[in-house]
């Protein structure tokens, strides 16, 4: 039972440690001299291309095509295609 217990104390002070900031992400970001987080929007203009330009690009085929249904998954992977290259 005394080993139980000194290992439950171990784990509640490793967890109110953690609480204090002391997270592995801190930690890591503080280790590569980073004072906050990366901002996701900085790499936007090099990412793949968005859901939304790649519907954009399939409605536009959609248009080319006149207007004809049943062919949306086809436009949408060749939407997707051309985007991507």
């Amino acid at each position: 039972m005394q080993n139980h217990k000194s290992a439950v104390q171990r784990n509640q002070a490793r967890a109110k440690k953690e609480k204090g900031g002391n997270s592995m992400a801190t930690s890591l970001r503080e280790r590569a001299g980073l004072q906050q987080e990366a901002d996701p929007s900085v790499f936007a203009e090099t990412a793949a291309p968005i859901e939304e330009e790649i519907a954009l690009r399939a409605y536009e085929i959609y248009l080319e095509r006149g207007k004809t249904d049943g062919n949306d998954l086809d436009d949408w992977l060749q939407a997707e295609s051309e985007l991507r290259a």
